[in-house]
Formats: structure tokens, sequence, C-alpha cells
């Protein structure tokens, strides 16, 4: 027997849900779900139900990336900054600037331009006790992240296509 919390957190896929009932069915094991039904997938019964199951765990998985992906795509639309972790130089919301941070993002440009390494600007802003928007000292990679951030030129990638022109946060700071 194999003990579950959910019949979901079994199978991630369908193809890994009909091979797993049939190796489940030649083992003669059976499921115990803490959240679910117990399915004994030695018979037709078992292995309808936990294939009915798996088919409404896909269903909910399949419609929430839909939804996801459907609000992604309208606030990209929209101009709206993108959701996710904090980029620096912007507030949690992503709409309004931290002036001190937006400062050393444009120093940085600046100073990449003017042929600085992106070691050297790590050096430099870890020297002067400026941390990164997790609270950390900045990397090589740190710098070069927020770099190649399309969002700094007030462009928005959705699915490998840029979106010129369409921010709001750039409106709103007078294109900074």
């Amino acid at each position: 027997m194999i003990i579950v919390y959910m019949l979901g957190r079994l199978w991630r896929n369908r193809r890994e849900r009909a091979e797993g009932i049939e190796i489940l069915r030649k083992h003669e094991v059976s499921v115990l779900c803490v959240k679910g039904p117990e399915l004994d997938l030695t018979t037709a019964a078992g292995r309808l139900l936990a294939g009915l199951l798996g088919e409404v765990d896909t269903f909910e998985v399949e419609q929430m990336s839909e939804r996801e992906q459907r609000e992604m795509r309208q606030r990209v639309e929209r101009g709206l900054p993108p959701t996710g972790p904090r980029c620096f130089g912007y507030t949690a919301d992503g709409t309004e600037l931290v002036e001190d941070e937006a400062a050393e993002v444009k120093d940085c440009f600046h100073a990449l331009l003017a042929g600085a390494t992106l070691s050297g600007m790590a050096a430099d802003l870890n020297q002067r006790g400026i941390l990164n928007r997790n609270g950390k000292p900045w990397s090589y990679s740190a710098i070069r992240g927020v770099l190649l951030n399309e969002r700094y030129a007030g462009l928005r990638q959705y699915r490998g296509e840029l979106y010129p022109g369409r921010s709001s946060w750039t409106r709103s700071h007078g294109g900074r």
C-alpha cells in the first residue's frame, strides 16, 4: 500500500498516471489517500476511479495555468509592471521608483558605457554598502541581471516577444 496526502501528489501528468496505475496493478498495490479514497488498483473500478480523479486534478492544474497566462497577457497589454520578485530600483508593486536604488542603476549603466567591468561595479557597490534587492552583497551575475533587464528600458517581454512603449511605470516617471 502507498499512502499519499492527495492522489494529485502521486502523479504529475497523464503519462505518469497511466504508467503508475499499470505498475501498481501489476504489483497489486493499493493507494490510500489521506484526503480522498482508498484505491484498490487490482480492480477495474479502482483503476477507473484513480484515472477519473487524476483527470480532475489535471483539469484543475491546466485551468489554473490558462487563467494565469491570460492574466499575464492582460498585464502586458495594459502596460502594468511584471509580477514576481521586486526589481531593484522599484517598489514591491513595481509602480514607483526607489530613488536611491534607481540612481545606483542609472550609475551602473553609465559605468558600463564608460568601460567598467561588471565585477568592478559589484565591488564598488559592495564597498559602499549598497545591498541588492535581496539584502545581499552584489555579484557579477546580479549586476549582469540588472543590466540585461529590459524593464529598465521600459520594455515588457511576454513569451519571447517584446512590447515596447507599453509600460505604465516609465510613463509615470518620465521614461527613467
